[in-house]
């Protein structure tokens, strides 16, 4: 492995190190509204396109000048990038900071080991910080409405089992039956991944609703 693949696996995804700490979160795809994925559903093993929202600007990672600086900060507007780095220089007139201009973009490249000093100065959000970037949570939410009179189909067909009852039996079921409709080609527990909708919502979208209900009916009467 030569040395410039060994820098490309140091810095993949290198501001999640920082989940926990500060909410991280990645850009998505604003066509699909979803991270690149591969054809089974999986986030794309090279995506890397993190970043941490701050008060002022966001925190991310860099493969520019990887010996010195490995983090910067970055905002859209020079004029602020420009404030921001006169108040780290005043805060702290030790650090090493590196202050780049470019068009209509601002960046200040820093030592990962300042970042609190950073911190201080352009206020990292905290809130959320367990949740991990890839979490579905952090992605534009999928309105998927199942009708109501589906809906009184699959209460009725449970409501006689207690509240515990009902949660393992949904659980059970729809793993169970989305392993049913699979083939080998064409995975449904793969594709309700990609599709962001719950497994009931998944399965209503296919079309096969009363046959989602008939194998549920069927498991009641088995258990």
């Amino acid at each position: 492995m030569n040395q410039n693949e060994n820098i490309l696996d140091y810095m993949n995804r290198y501001i999640e190190k920082y989940t926990g700490k500060y909410r991280v979160l990645a850009h998505y795809d604003v066509d699909t509204q979803d991270f690149p994925r591969n054809e089974v559903g999986e986030i794309d093993a090279t995506f890397d396109d993190l970043y941490i929202p701050c008060r002022k600007g966001v925190i991310t990672h860099t493969y520019d000048d990887f010996d010195q600086l490995v983090l910067c900060v970055y905002d859209k507007r020079p004029s602020v990038t420009k404030s921001i780095y006169e108040e780290i220089i005043k805060k702290y007139p030790d650090i090493d900071v590196q202050l780049v201009l470019s068009g209509n973009d601002g960046y200040i490249y820093f030592y990962d080991k300042d970042i609190n000093k950073i911190a201080s100065i352009v206020k990292p959000k905290t809130s959320g910080a367990k949740i991990k970037w890839s979490d579905n949570r952090n992605l534009p939410k999928i309105e998927y409405i199942i009708p109501e009179e589906d809906n009184k189909k699959l209460s009725n067909a449970i409501k006689k089992l207690s509240r515990t009852q009902k949660m393992q039996l949904m659980k059970s079921c729809n793993s169970e039956f989305l392993d049913k409709i699979s083939t080998a080609k064409f995975d449904a527990k793969v594709e309700c991944k990609k599709s962001r909708l719950s497994p009931k919502e998944y399965i209503h979208s296919l079309g096969i609703w009363d046959k989602y209900i008939r194998f549920i009916k069927k498991k009641i009467k088995e258990d």
